[in-house]
């Protein structure tokens, strides 16, 4: 039985979509990857947030594709989008993200 939602177990549900799995999703694309690699560059410290410009920038990427990409790193849960009015759209990565970084970074070492 679905809570309904006004109930207390209803506030916040709708933000979680599908079932969690432990089966990984399809492999980042290239431009996922440069744009989470750049995002990450970008963004040191926990909390740092960068536009999209110099994310594409540092990507090598127009801003259009650089969007694409950053919106389906939102989707895996590895970057988030801030939409804070009056700057425009900011992004972050999130741990995941700079795990996931320091994960391709390592084997590139290797």
């Amino acid at each position: 039985m679905q809570p309904h939602d006004d109930s207390p177990a209803g506030r916040g549900a709708g933000e979680r979509h599908g079932r969690w799995s432990r089966v990984p999703g399809p492999p980042l694309t290239d431009a996922q990857e440069r744009a989470l690699i750049a995002l990450v560059d970008l963004c040191p410290g926990t909390g740092a947030e960068s536009p999209l410009r110099p994310i594409a920038t540092a990507a090598a990427m127009p801003p259009g594709p650089a969007s694409l990409a950053l919106r389906g790193l939102v989707r895996r849960r590895m970057a988030w989008k801030h939409d804070d009015e009056g700057d425009g759209e900011t992004w972050t990565p999130t741990q995941g993200g700079r795990a996931a970084v320091d994960t391709m970074r390592d084997l590139l070492n290797d």
